[in-house]
């Protein structure tokens, strides 16, 4: 099959989002609106490309894509529109879309504004520094939150998510080892730190013969042209508008290339100032005394002449890692022997609780936490019936009947302490008010930490990476009352959160602060997310130790403070 037109997965998942506020405007199904809002979210976080997934028949394989949605995908390649998107989305102004994308604008505000003539968010810019709109009907309190909104929306930087920028560096530098007269190549730069969201790609390569290599990087894939840079490097400007750096070197001095283009400026720059108080000189062509490169084929090389150990990709962003220190062992996904955040079609999730059961016993994990949004309107006691039916369906495998319960704007709780009360394990987590000043969010995430049925906080910033800010809080407050409580904080894993961020695990740590590191899966396929968060609780120096997750189920139980079955 072939594409009518080749969309971007960031084109689809913007039509998918105009779609979910299309339908609340029209007052269809909330529930059809979150659907379209879950397949953007997945749409947007996977590493492929959606139409080649089309060519191969393998939509469903992103979160929140069902039936319904795959179809009108099918329909969106094959004839380049949708007929039924269309009609939604036909007769809403297509300025209230955009007004729809500043964070903490909802309908009636955009209606609102909208109303009042704004044509476009430039136009909204002008009008709110004119203060043109103060005679429209709006208060000042609105206005500063609208013009908030608007400015965090035009910080956000033009990167990309970490498995996109992966998807893009991965075959180009598998094709990259293939050329003739390349003798290793690597990806590095902030896809090798595993970054969260890398701003460009880099790549490096080792070669005897650096013009021969040049010639051939066209044939690299996606590559539209090659823009050479002197003998030694060159960019690569790919078909979907990225750009990549390419570094080569000679084989013997490959190892300094690897260094200075893989860690931050400032954990390079500390490495240069350490050179230099060695009578050294480090530059991305090799490690100098006087005039002549010394031989450093590798980066052990380089650290071992700076007098330092080694330290993981991970941890190369000058957070103390040259200081002299032990260097962590790092925890990594073997250590994980269970999660303690997943979701069924309780609540928002894709799959059954056998199916996601099944997925969690193939992953090896002894125990899994069943965390289910507390929807009010559930129906409590058939889901914890069906848990218990697991349970004999699934003897090797521990199963916490848990509940991920909304911190209100209050500062309550979504649900009753009787329904809390009869569950084992219970996250708690902000869904809404994320705008609210530092003192009420401080206030919420301490009274949920103070509620004795709450286990530990999920997602605790409430962050959606190049989309919303976290919540403003005083995260040194948050840590003591960890502590005093006995609670923990959640590494979530999805993409787009990976959240608690790393400079904030890296505290954590610190302190002592215990953690996990969870899938926060909707489908079988998220609980894979367990990587991700991985990734962030390495590059904040987490060890095993730290992470309540990797204990045996017994330990976990007492250190998690696992209520007994009701």
């Amino acid at each position: 099959m072939t594409a009518s037109r080749q969309f971007s997965n960031e084109e689809i998942a913007a039509m998918l989002r105009d779609v979910a506020a299309a339908l609340r405007m029209r007052g269809v199904d909330r529930f059809q609106a979150g659907a379209y809002d879950r397949a953007a979210e997945g749409v947007t976080t996977h590493p492929d490309a959606l139409v080649r997934l089309w060519e191969g028949g393998r939509l469903r394989n992103v979160t929140g894509v069902g039936g319904s949605i795959s179809q009108h995908l099918d329909e969106l390649f094959r004839t380049g529109g949708v007929a039924y998107w269309e009609e939604m989305t036909g007769g809403i102004p297509e300025v209230l879309f955009e007004l729809l994308r500043i964070p903490g604008v909802g309908q009636a505000t955009a209606w609102k504004l909208a109303r009042a003539g704004v044509e476009d968010l430039e136009d909204l810019e002008r009008k709110l520094a004119s203060g043109a709109l103060t005679t429209e009907g709006f208060r000042e309190k609105q206005l500063a939150s609208i013009a908030a909104g608007l400015a965090e929306l035009n910080r956000r930087p033009d990167r990309m998510l970490l498995p996109v920028a992966e998807s893009l560096a991965t075959p180009l530098v598998e094709a990259l080892r293939a050329l003739p007269g390349v003798l290793r190549a690597d990806v590095l730069g902030s896809v090798r730190r595993r970054a969260p969201t890398p701003a460009n790609l880099n790549l490096g390569a080792a070669t005897s013969a650096p013009a021969a290599v040049l010639d051939t990087l066209q044939q690299l894939p996606a590559v539209q042209r090659v823009e050479p840079s002197g003998v030694w490097s060159a960019i690569l400007a790919l078909q979907g508008g990225q750009r990549v750096n390419v570094h080569l070197a000679a084989p013997a001095v490959y190892g300094a290339t690897m260094v200075w283009f893989t860690g931050s400026a400032a954990h390079v720059g500390r490495l240069a100032h350490r050179a230099t108080e060695r009578g050294l000189s480090l530059m991305p062509d090799g490690l100098f005394a006087s005039s002549d490169a010394m031989e450093t084929p590798g980066e052990e090389e380089i650290y071992q002449a700076l007098g330092l150990t080694m330290p993981p990709a991970e941890l190369r962003e000058d957070r103390g890692e040259i200081d002299g220190g032990d260097l962590p062992r790092l925890v990594t996904l073997a250590d994980l022997r269970g999660d303690c955040h997943t979701h069924t079609r309780w609540s928002d999730g894709r799959d059954t609780l056998a199916e996601m059961l099944t997925a969690v016993r193939a992953r090896g994990h002894r125990y899994v936490c069943v965390t289910d949004h507390s929807y009010p309107n559930m129906d409590f006691g058939a889901r914890a019936r069906e848990i218990d039916a697991a349970r004999r369906a699934f003897p090797a495998l521990q199963i916490v009947n848990g509940l991920e319960v909304n911190i209100t704007v209050e500062g309550g709780l979504q649900v009753s302490d009787e329904v809390l009360a009869a569950h084992q394990f219970c996250l708690a987590s902000i869904h809404t008010g994320f705008r609210q000043p530092r003192t009420a969010i401080t206030q919420r995430l301490l009274a949920a930490l103070r509620h004795p049925a709450i286990n530990g906080i999920a997602h605790p910033t409430g962050r959606l990476l190049l989309r919303r800010e976290g919540v403003d809080a005083d995260w040194g407050v948050i840590f003591d009352e960890c502590l005093r409580q006995d609670k923990f904080l959640e590494i979530d894993g999805p993409p787009d959160r990976l959240d608690l961020p790393d400079d904030l695990v890296r505290e954590a740590v610190r302190r002592g602060v215990k953690l996990t590191i969870d899938s926060d899966a909707h489908a079988t396929g998220d609980l894979a997310l367990q990587a991700r968060g991985v990734d962030v609780a390495q590059r904040g120096w987490a060890e095993p130790r730290h992470v309540l997750n990797a204990l045996s189920w017994e330990d976990f139980r007492r250190e998690a403070h696992v209520r007994e079955r009701s």
